[in-house]
Parts: structure tokens; sequence; C-alpha cells
């Protein structure tokens, strides 16, 4: 994985303007719709694991131990079950 020089959440998150605010989460949703694409969930975002640099407006989605593979077939099997349940039960 290649190294991005970036500063803690902690730093710079209350300086942003509206402008900074719109470039990372629009660079945040780009990182999640690639993995997405590929079928991995990531399961721990949270701002330690997405690294960004204020200055060069990089960013790097990391830490990828909780994250799982998903089939969108059994995806949706699971959702239609629970839901033909739900409507049972009522």
């Amino acid at each position: 994985m290649p190294y991005l020089e970036h500063e803690k959440f902690t730093d710079y998150f209350l300086n942003f303007k509206m402008e900074d605010i719109r470039i990372y989460i629009f660079q945040l949703l780009n990182c999640l719709d690639l993995i997405h694409s590929i079928n991995i969930v990531h399961r721990d975002l949270k701002p330690d694991n997405f690294l960004y640099n204020p200055k060069t407006r990089k960013c790097l989605l990391i830490d990828f131990g909780l994250s799982d593979i998903v089939n969108i077939y059994n995806y949706i099997l699971n959702f239609c079950n629970k839901v033909i349940f739900k409507i049972l039960t009522i």
C-alpha cells in the first residue's frame, strides 16, 4: 500500500469550509463506490480508516480487516426472507 502523508481528522475538520466538506465527502463516496463495484463491503468505516490530506486533497481508505465480499444474490435472498418473515408474523 502506498504511503499517504495525512493529518488526523480531529486536526483539520473544525477548519473545513463548505467546499472542503464537499470534496471530503466526494472522495469518501468515490472510494466506497469503487470497492462496492467489486462487491466488497468495508464494515469499519470511520475517520481513522479514511486517510485524507487536506492540502493535496488525496485520500486512502485503509483497514479492510472486517471487510467482506458480498454476493448480491444472497443479499437479495436474505432481504426477501426477512420481509416474508415479518409479513407472516404480523
